[in-house]
């Protein structure tokens, strides 16, 4: 799975969005600077239940990652618990996030896998924070 770009917003401020090209790194080298703050969005954005960093609540943001997978190009939108992958080809699938299951379905999408074991375990391999 490659992440191609990430838009995030919140109400009528203008959406921040990041293009990600190949063999990027988030790197910085100073404390302080949304590395953390980055990574948990693109975790949130993936469907997963991320804790808010303690100056951002990820659910009031609205965030839309476009992501390609070994089969197609997804555009993921995310708002509060409510995710959408759009297709290119206009075929839309819809998820309530605060059932568990349909986390693991739109992860088995999205990575391409229905080995749920390996879902499960997947975002501690992708995923060691500071606090």
């Amino acid at each position: 799975m490659r992440i191609n770009k990430l838009s995030i917003s919140r109400g009528v401020f203008t959406p921040l969005e990041i293009l990600f090209e190949s063999n990027t790194i988030i790197t910085s080298d100073e404390n302080a600077r949304g590395k953390t703050t980055l990574l948990r969005f693109i975790l949130h954005a993936l469907g997963y239940k991320i804790p808010s960093t303690k100056k951002v609540n990820m659910r009031r943001h609205k965030t839309v990652l476009e992501v390609v997978n070994s089969k197609k190009t997804m555009i993921i939108t995310r708002e509060g618990e409510s995710l959408v992958i759009k297709y290119l080809d206009g075929q839309t699938q819809e998820f309530d996030l605060n059932n568990d299951k349909n986390r693991l379905i739109v992860q088995s999408i999205i990575f391409d896998t229905e080995n749920y074991d390996l879902l499960r375990n997947l975002l501690m391999t992708m995923y060691i924070d500071q606090d």
